[in-house]
């Protein structure tokens, strides 16, 4: 180690840290691990229907802790699967708590310089360890034993003591940050060693090592949080490995490789950013070590003070302009010699950088790079898809870096009194170590983190074993082990490196200042060649894996920066900023600056328009005044005898959203509704209305049958084929490379292989176009969506499903049904103004075509995948459709403006909804065709009407709880606003409402003498409306994304199996039974009668 890079703390307290951060590190990963546990834990009901998750039993709740042992010690702890889940809580809880023990000792000495301060903390310290061991203790007996007889009282109050010391010891910790523990240290500020200057040290030191930290964040986000169905999605991805054969074996190892990667690259980023700060020390042990940046004019003996005021000033302006006019000849001369003459070229560029008056090359290549892959994109793309105003904008900003700086060169060469030295920032010996630490520690975090995720993804699996998931074990249980060792080993590795136990062949990485900058202008070339590579061939890089492309494209993302940053840092502070007062180049700023400015340019409305071809002729929907009478004409509907006469159930199906654990849930109720009833069920639906995921599932079942053969099962198939993980990884590239880069700079990128040559594909387009190739021997995707009738399968009936408007925020049918929406008038429409089935809605065919309307130019033909996607367009994994914009006489016709199409669940995520709009049509239908049967006009069977409810979200199972209390009338406003605003629009509001719609007498007339007797064949059907939802119990964590796993997939299935099972019996406790709803066991058995 040189002189300059002496380190202030003792080699063995620099190597306690890396222990620390061990300690925290299989803190997290057990925190982590508990809280997949306690998920579990409350999946599990006892015989009343209710939960009792860990986070209750070992919760700072005093009453249903007291309430939730003796249940548990009655019935659940009887249940083997409860019992291992309490198993391997006792086993991860041992761990955390030698962690955390250890993490608080380390911070009472660092905290508290007293010796009895010391000790009476720590004396906190150990009886919340030895309570958090006792309530272990005590679990471990009551398993033992099963009786409720065991030592509940003694578990109650250790876990009470423990939360109660756990409040205590941080309150106390957290005083000791605000309050100097001696007269000296509040009137020094702490001095060095103080926890507030430590605080600001590491503050400053993740501010230094900036591009790490904004690489690690977002995988963190996505691999360790919990809590939301969305965050599943990555887990649930790693969960593929273990039933995807070699191609789950090749996507582990690709993504194995990648957070490898991404560690050594965060480890070289560390120890080069250590370096320049070892280079800025204050007061080095060797003062001629420290190397100063290049200047880029020459000084002045007295840099920015003036001159004499008795001297008259030198003029400036005429010689300015004439250093200027030399320049620009200067350069034309350069640009000649790149083609004539390059080695003259290469000489004069080397002697301009001798006298400190080099080009601001980085910033040029911020110019050079887009205007030469425009010129490439003009050759291969259609001319309108290149936004030539946003790539004047996004290379403006560094030309104005550039310029000026340029100028300001000049100007302060001619006047030196203006001259604004470069003073890049300083940093004490103290702040040197920090940075050095917290770079390495930044490096390890990065592969712990993908450990942690490891974890989080196969601890599930492996608990709750194969019975459940329906997944080998072997496999999990190693994935498991690799989450394990990437958690503890990178750390032991390092404390072995700085101990001096190993040597560190890294060590001389970054210490000294470079001669040359050619291999950090190779590592820039790398990270954008890469970059280009995988936006050009999104769906060659997409084998790699979701992981793997996640992973890849947030590091290239971040790599452009953190790469130019370690030119930049090498090089002065450019002119314009030192004129600003920065002492650091904003380059981060500069490149959202440069984002930002050109987002808010016009024409950015091809980067997300929705692909559409030409309509030759304007398809006619069937109008939904006649959907009753077209449904009684079809044949294979179920028809039931009910004392003698005759009654045909007709059904209505609602879908919830929920990406594709809606679509998979939404296709096997169906298939269920198919295969349950000998095929009647099928062909028993009027229409079927839902959003998102829901209504993905429902085109996917609309295309993938005919009238003759519904085909239920091909469907269920097609799901599962999308949930396979190419489709989603070319979207990952999309949304962090592909669309980013169009968006910034103007500039489309084809798609080699994926989308047809000369077109641009965003990553909407990439997933629609991954749908339709997934679908092998049955391309539901690719059909027209307004194909006819005839072709379809009946298994749904014509589709009304969600979208929602941005600019209007109206919700969008996207309806195969002819809505009978009036004509537009003149002038601009809005759906508040327009008269239509539903409130504040728009039929997107009416407004913008091809199906009538005044908009045929607009929306021309769109494809099946097209449709889904329309209606299930979550941001921000995907973005909003762009529709509308025809040309239009605006003078003269009524015109729809251009909006963005989002995910339908944005406004009404059910479905529900659509059914009760609708019923001004369907329901006087209904009425008016068993007025005639009951009055004997018609022999026809009475229809009854049934609305099916597929919800993907999992019930409720209830807990005791306390009557609810009255509240502060300080806080009834926002109390009354945050739980009343959204009341009557919840799904348990549309279900009420639904109910009310199929009740008896809206349907069917009062019998009279010898008519047909309406009521008691109603009676025969007393649950009209059918919740088929998912039973709380124990299984793998569905995502809300477009990848599903085996094991996910195994718990939907037998989610729905139960379901199948499932009646409303006398004293049922199924959440849909208490609720006075059916379950599709008893519309099986109504349609079976």
């Amino acid at each position: 180690m040189s002189g300059s890079q002496q380190e202030v703390v003792p080699q063995h307290l620099r190597a306690r840290r890396y222990l620390w951060g061990l300690a925290i590190a299989l803190a997290v990963a057990c925190t982590v691990a508990v809280g997949e546990i306690n998920a579990q834990s409350g999946r599990i009901v006892d015989e009343q229907g209710r939960a009792w998750p860990l986070s209750v039993l070992v919760g700072p709740g005093w009453i249903e802790r007291g309430a939730g042992w003796p249940e548990v010690l009655t019935s659940l702890i009887n249940d083997p699967l409860y019992r291992a889940l309490l198993s391997w809580f006792l086993v991860i809880n041992v761990v955390f708590i030698v962690c955390y023990a250890a993490v608080l000792a380390g911070l009472v000495a660092a905290l508290f310089r007293t010796g009895q301060a010391r000790i009476a903390i720590w004396a906190l310290v150990a009886i919340l360890v030895l309570a958090d061991l006792v309530e272990n203790l005590c679990i471990l007996v009551l398993m033992i034993t099963r009786s409720p007889s065991g030592p509940v009282g003694l578990l109650w109050w250790c876990t009470t003591a423990k939360w109660v010391l756990l409040v205590l010891v941080a309150a106390i910790l957290l005083l000791r940050f605000v309050v100097p523990q001696s007269k000296q240290e509040g009137a020094d500020g702490g001095g060095v060693n103080s926890p507030k200057a430590v605080v600001v040290r590491s503050l400053r030191a993740l501010m230094h090592h900036r591009f790490s930290v904004a690489m690690i964040i977002p995988l963190a986000v996505l691999t360790m949080l919990s809590g939301s169905a969305i965050l599943e999605q990555l887990p649930d991805v790693q969960r593929q490995w273990v039933s995807n054969g070699l191609q789950g074996w090749l996507q582990a190892g690709c993504a194995v490789i990648a957070l490898l990667g991404v560690g050594f690259l965060l480890e070289a980023l560390g120890r080069f950013r250590t370096g320049w700060a070892v280079r800025h020390q204050i007061n080095p042990a060797n003062p001629g070590s420290r190397t100063a940046p290049t200047s880029t004019t020459q000084k002045p003996e007295n840099p920015g003070k003036p001159e004499n005021s008795r001297v008259p000033k030198k003029p400036w302006v005429r010689p300015l302009i004439r250093r200027l006019l030399e320049d620009l000849l200067l350069i034309l001369r350069l640009l000649v010699e790149l083609v004539t003459n390059p080695r003259r070229l290469a000489a004069r560029l080397h002697h301009l950088a001798g006298k400190g008056d080099a080009l601001l090359s980085l910033w040029l290549l911020g110019i050079a790079i887009p205007v030469v892959a425009a010129l490439i994109a003009r050759v291969f793309m259609p001319p309108a898809n290149l936004l030539s105003t946003r790539l004047l904008v996004f290379c403006a900003v560094p030309l104005v870096v550039v310029m000026v700086s340029w100028v300001l060169r000049r100007a302060w060469q001619i006047r030196e009194d203006w001259y604004i030295p470069d003073r890049p920032p300083e940093f004490t010996a103290q702040e040197v170590s920090l940075i050095r630490f917290i770079g390495r520690a930044l490096a390890l975090t990065a592969v712990t983190v993908g450990g942690i995720g490891l974890i989080r993804s196969f601890l599930s699996v492996v608990a709750l074993g194969p019975e459940v998931t329906g997944v080998g074990l072997g496999l999990s249980v190693l994935f498991l082990a690799i989450g394990i060792v990437a958690v503890v080993l990178p750390w032991v590795i390092s404390w072995a490196f700085v101990a001096g136990e190993v040597p560190d062949p890294m060590a001389s990485m970054g210490s000294t200042a470079p001669a040359r900058l050619a291999r950090r202008w190779a590592l820039l070339g790398g990270v954008l060649a890469l970059f280009l590579a995988i936006s050009v061939f999104p769906g060659q890089a997409a084998y790699a894996g979701v992981s793997a492309v996640t992973i890849t494209s947030l590091t290239l993302l971040i790599g452009i920066a953190a790469s130019a940053g370690l030119l930049i840092q090498e090089r002065p502070t450019a002119e314009i900023f030192r004129l600003l007062g920065l002492r650091r180049t904003p380059l981060v700023s500069v490149l959202v600056l440069a984002i930002v400015l050109a987002g808010l340019t016009v024409g950015g409305s091809t980067i997300h328009q929705v692909v559409d071809t030409p309509a030759q002729d304007s398809p006619r929907r069937p109008p939904v005044g006649d959907m009753v009478q077209t449904w009684l004409k079809q044949s294979g509907g179920c028809e039931v005898d009910v004392n003698g006469q005759r009654a045909r159930p007709m059904i209505m199906v609602a879908a919830e959203g929920g990406g594709i654990r809606a679509a998979y849930w939404t296709v096997k109720g169906l298939a269920a509704l198919d295969s349950g009833t000998g095929g009647c069920g099928a062909h028993s639906v009027l229409f079927s209305g839902g959003a998102s995921g829901g209504s993905t599932g429902l085109t996917v079942a609309r295309f993938s049958g005919t009238p003759s053969d519904p085909g239920t099962g091909r469907a269920v198939e097609a799901v599962k084929a999308m949930a396979e993980p190419d489709t989603l990884a070319q979207a990952v590239i999309g949304t962090f490379v592909r669309d980013p880069l169009y968006a910034a700079t103007g500039v489309p990128l084809g798609s080699s292989g994926v989308a047809p040559a000369g077109t641009w594909a965003d990553r909407a387009r990439l997933i629609e176009l991954g749908w339709d190739r997934s679908a092998v021997g049955q391309p539901w995707g690719t059909q027209p969506f307004l194909s006819a009738d005839s072709t379809l399968s009946p298994a749904t009936g014509p589709l009304v499903i969600n979208s929602s408007s941005v600019a209007s925020q109206c919700r969008v049918w996207v309806s195969q049904l002819d809505l009978e929406q009036p004509a537009a008038s003149d002038g601009e429409q809005q759906c508040d103004h327009q008269v239509s089935p539903g409130a504040r809605t728009v039929d997107l065919f009416a407004a913008y075509g091809p199906a009538g309307g005044t908009g045929d130019h607009c929306l021309g033909t769109i494809t099946a995948s097209t449709a889904a996607l329309l209606t299930a367009r979550f941001p921000y994994v995907t973005p909003g459709g762009v529709v509308g914009g025809c040309d239009v006489d605006e003078s003269q016709n009524g015109f729809w403006p251009r909006t963005q199409l989002i995910d339908g669940g944005y406004i009404e995520n059910t479905g529900l909804a659509t059914v009760t709009d609708l019923s001004a049509q369907w329901l006087a239908q209904v009425r008016g065709h068993n007025e005639d049967v009951v009055a004997g006009r018609s022999n026809e069977p009475l229809i009854i009407p049934f609305v099916v409810f597929l919800t993907n979200e999992q019930a409720t199972a209830g807990r005791l709880t306390e009557p609810p209390a009255l509240q502060s009338e300080l806080l009834l406003p926002a109390v009354g606003y945050l739980r009343g605003s959204a009341t009557l629009t919840r799904t348990d509001a549309l279900l009420q409402r639904v109910s009310t719609t199929v009740r008896t007498r809206s349907i069917c007339p009062p019998s009279q003498k010898d008519q047909v007797d309406c009521d008691a064949i109603l009676a025969a059907f007393p649950r009209r409306v059918i919740v088929v939802d998912r039973t709380a119990q124990p299984e793998v964590t569905a995502p809300l994304g477009w990848v599903l796993s085996k094991a996910s997939m195994t718990g939907l299935d037998r989610a729905m199996e139960h379901q199948v099972q499932t009646t409303c019996t006398n004293g049922a406790t199924d959440p849909s039974c208490l609720r006075g709803y059916g379950t599709l066991g008893d519309l099986l058995g109504y349609l079976r009668r």
